[in-house]
């Protein structure tokens, strides 16, 4: 037998799912975002070369918009000290979001190092 438990996040569009299996003992946490909002904004945004120049030109580049399912995935695979979205870690996080793998994250088709 396995319980399932729900928890919207204040927002309703985290869900965070806790799996209890009796038979095993195991306890599973899984985290849901539905990130087509984001991710067609960010495309969006990143087609608006002007967007990008008017954010350059008044020193607030909009650079990206990381749904919180990927920052949670990046926390657990690069742990708490090394976390991209950490003070500190800005190079990291600048590798990961040039990077083909996350280049949909960007809101810009420019370049940061």
């Amino acid at each position: 037998m396995t319980i399932r438990t729900e928890i919207l996040d204040e927002y309703g569009d985290l869900k965070t799912l806790f799996h209890y299996d009796f038979a095993t003992g195991v306890t599973t946490i899984e985290t849901l975002q539905r990130v087509d909002p984001v991710l067609d904004g960010n495309k969006t945004l990143a087609n608006d070369s002007d967007y990008s120049r008017k954010g350059i030109k008044n020193e607030m580049w909009h650079y990206a918009c990381i749904p919180n399912v990927v920052q949670e995935q990046w926390l657990r695979t690069y742990g708490p000290e090394h976390w991209p979205m950490k003070a500190g870690n800005e190079e990291l996080l600048m590798r990961l979001l040039n990077s083909p793998e996350w280049k949909y994250l960007k809101t810009t088709s420019g370049f940061h190092i």
